[in-house]
């Protein structure tokens, strides 16, 4: 009966301290990306609202302008170093005026 006993509360024991140790690796984590969020090295919230924005933003450009139509969205903020996309960039990167 001893056996027994003694086995459980070393089977217990290791309960005990894995779950420390996986609290202890979600403490960090959690003091690390407030750490981060705080001094503003990452913003998740805003990295992918947006960069999924700026897609969306591109695809309606891209798809105004390959049809022949003039474009109405702001790409302020969305390409490298301010460059707009032309008709052949758009054309180049799968973009088509085909409909249906």
């Amino acid at each position: 009966m001893k056996v027994i006993i003694k086995s459980l509360v070393i089977l217990l024991m290791k309960a005990v301290v894995w779950s420390l140790i996986f609290l202890l690796i979600l403490i960090t984590l959690t003091i690390a990306a407030t750490v981060l969020v705080f001094f503003g090295w990452w913003n998740p919230f805003k990295e992918s609202t947006s960069k999924g924005a700026c897609e969306l933003k591109i695809q309606r450009y891209c798809l105004m302008l390959v049809c022949d139509r003039q474009p109405d969205v702001d790409l302020v903020g969305c390409t490298e170093e301010g460059v707009i996309p032309d008709k052949k960039w758009c054309e180049e990167h799968g973009y088509s005026c085909k409909s249906g």
